[in-house]
């Protein structure tokens, strides 16, 4: 099962909304920051549109925390993970010992088959054969409260897919503005291999699928709600009994704090266990009642269920297991804006932080780091499991950069550790900040990280933004990547996206995935999952015109590489294609 993580929300979306006042980190100085000479000399075409996120209009009341601080729309997107598209460097030929990976177009395009939903594909998780789209909106320029589409993707005979919907839902609330869909992780729960020694949740089957709404105001008994503190609606179907979707849970911190925004990062537990970690990278810390506050140094929430729904007469229930604070909190360090988990490892990328210089003299701005703990305790209380996690390594780059963001994309498999630094410089001469994926041998501890670069000069920033691992095959998005143009005047689409197929065994690429769509600005890559279709151990993957067509069993196994667009009300011209299929070159064979 892979786990990944997409950006958060909070990433700018066009230069024109930085205000030259705003709070900056530190005052670290971006080159694409209010009035720089580069972005003068740019005219302010649009940043980091490789992880912008859903442009948000929050009033600046409802973002107040507990030092009655108010943050402002533009704070908020001061505070944003920015990433810069610089496309005024001369394009350079690619060295000659570096083969361009073969080139993969689509097994199909699932849209949202209506032109009014514009963000169709901003969100894509998978687990096995399950697949979760989902089409988060806000109220800044769509009225309605967003959803996820359940989908069932299988082989078929004449090495084509079949893609079912099996359900589609909204917020629990229906409450416009929640951002419903922020984020999404899916998983089919599997007992195999559960020892009562480990955990206290005990085994169970079923599909479930996650959905974040980081905006969300959360009620208390009493008193009045707090603004967008962020919630996450848990959705499940049992393996037994009916075999139909269901509303089973919406989950928020125990403690809600005002703009939080918990539920902008979720991964299930990739070993098949009821276990869900929630990010919450806006969470202000704060070390005691006298203290001064810490804003946005993040927070991670793990939650696990006990009980069983397909019992009849039962009911399954989510509580609150850990709470998880980052070792030193820091200023926009964002410890929680993505997550992976499993087994008993529990990876946090925490992109803001900084990282001490060699030479000791200050430290290097929004470096970045992953912090990895290890569950090391599950104690049943009052029927619910409460878990104790040791912080075990901490991961940098081997050589830090300021506002690398590194740690932005995580995703964990077995003894594989791979980790996103969207905004890494390159290896190559022209210097461009293209990003890079780094690999970690858990196994082996002392080894040195395998880097991987961009495999072409098109990718303009943002290489690894996205990561979805799944038996030795890692997906990579860089959506912003550029794309030749048909047109004579314009010989290069700026931000169509891009993505990867890397063999972690091989050490290379094996496939570039073509883009569905040619289109300026669509960011082909902002989102990525893994599925992994037509497993005889999972009979409800089977259709009957798939049985028919593979009498013989399971086709040959083969992950299909989902990706999808981001929808950005600034800069995009044309709605979210939705979320593009693929065959990926199988790496490992199942067990």
């Amino acid at each position: 099962m892979q786990t990944f993580a997409t950006a958060p929300d909070w990433v700018l979306s066009s230069r024109a909304s930085v205000h030259p006042t705003e709070r900056r980190k530190r005052e670290v100085s971006h080159p694409f920051i209010g009035g720089s000479p580069i972005a003068q000399a740019r005219g302010g075409r649009a940043v980091s549109r490789a992880m912008t996120g859903v442009g948000r209009s929050r009033p600046a009341a409802l973002r107040m925390s507990p030092g009655a601080r108010t943050r402002s729309v533009a704070q908020a997107r001061a505070l944003a993970f920015m990433l810069c598209a610089l496309s005024l460097v001369a394009f350079h030929a690619r060295p000659q010992d570096a083969p361009d990976p073969p080139s993969t177009t689509p097994l199909e395009l699932i849209e949202a088959g209506d032109p009014s939903v514009r963000r169709f594909g901003d969100g894509v998780a998978a687990s096995g054969s399950l697949l979760a789209i989902a089409a988060p909106t806000d109220g800044d320029d769509a009225w309605s409260p967003g959803f996820v589409a359940i989908h069932r993707v299988l082989w078929t005979a004449r090495d084509g897919v079949e893609v079912v919907e099996e359900a589609r839902f909204s917020s629990s609330l229906g409450a416009e503005g929640e951002h419903f869909g922020a984020a999404v992780a899916a998983s089919v729960l599997q007992p195999t291999g559960h020892s009562p020694a480990q955990t206290a949740i005990p085994p169970m089957r079923g599909d479930l699928v996650a959905v974040g709404a980081d905006r969300a105001d959360v009620d208390l008994p009493a008193g009045p709600p707090i603004p967008m503190a962020g919630a996450v609606d848990l959705f499940e179907r049992a393996h037994r009994g009916a075999p139909r979707w269901g509303r089973s849970a919406r989950l928020r911190a125990t403690s809600p704090q005002p703009g939080a925004e918990f539920g902008g990062a979720l991964a299930f537990d990739a070993g098949g266990a009821a276990r869900l970690a929630v990010g919450s990278a806006r969470h202000d810390a704060r070390a005691g009642i006298d203290a001064p506050w810490v804003w946005d140094a993040g927070r991670v929430h793990v939650f696990t269920r006990h009980g069983d729904a397909a019992a009849r007469g039962g009911a399954a229930r989510w509580s609150e297991a850990a709470v998880i604070d980052p070792p030193r909190p820091e200023l926009s360090g964002w410890f929680g804006a993505s997550v992976a988990i499993e087994g008993e490892l529990l990876a946090i990328g925490s992109p803001g932080h900084d990282v001490p210089r060699p030479d000791g003299a200050g430290t290097i701005s929004n470096a970045g780091a992953v912090f990895l703990y290890r569950r090391i305790a599950s104690d049943p209380a009052g029927g619910a499991p409460l878990e104790r996690y040791r912080l075990e390594r901490v991961f940098t780059a081997p050589e830090p950069e300021e506002s690398a963001w590194f740690g932005l994309a995580i995703a964990l498999e077995d003894e594989a550790l791979a980790i996103g630094a969207p905004r890494a410089a390159g290896t190559r001469a022209d210097g461009e900040r293209r990003g890079a994926v780094y690999h970690f041998d858990l196994a082996r501890p002392q080894s040195h990280p395998k880097r991987i670069d961009p495999p072409s000069e098109r990718v303009r920033t943002g290489f690894g933004q996205t990561l979805a691992l799944r038996r030795g095959t890692l997906l990579i998005g860089a959506p912003s990547t550029d794309a030749p143009s048909a047109a004579a005047d314009s010989p290069m689409l700026e931000d169509v996206g891009g993505a990867w197929i890397y063999a972690l065994d091989d050490g290379a690429f094996t496939a570039e995935l073509v883009p569905p769509r040619a289109t300026r600005s669509v960011l082909f890559g902002a989102t990525a999952a893994l599925a992994w279709p037509g497993f005889i151990h999972d009979p409800m993957a089977w259709s009957e015109q798939t049985a028919r067509e593979c009498p013989h069993g399971a086709p040959d196994p083969a992950p299909v590489a989902v990706v999808g667009h981001r929808y950005t009300e600034e800069e995009s011209q044309v709605p979210s294609p939705g979320a593009a299929l693929y065959r990926a070159s199988r790496v490992k064979a199942p067990p």
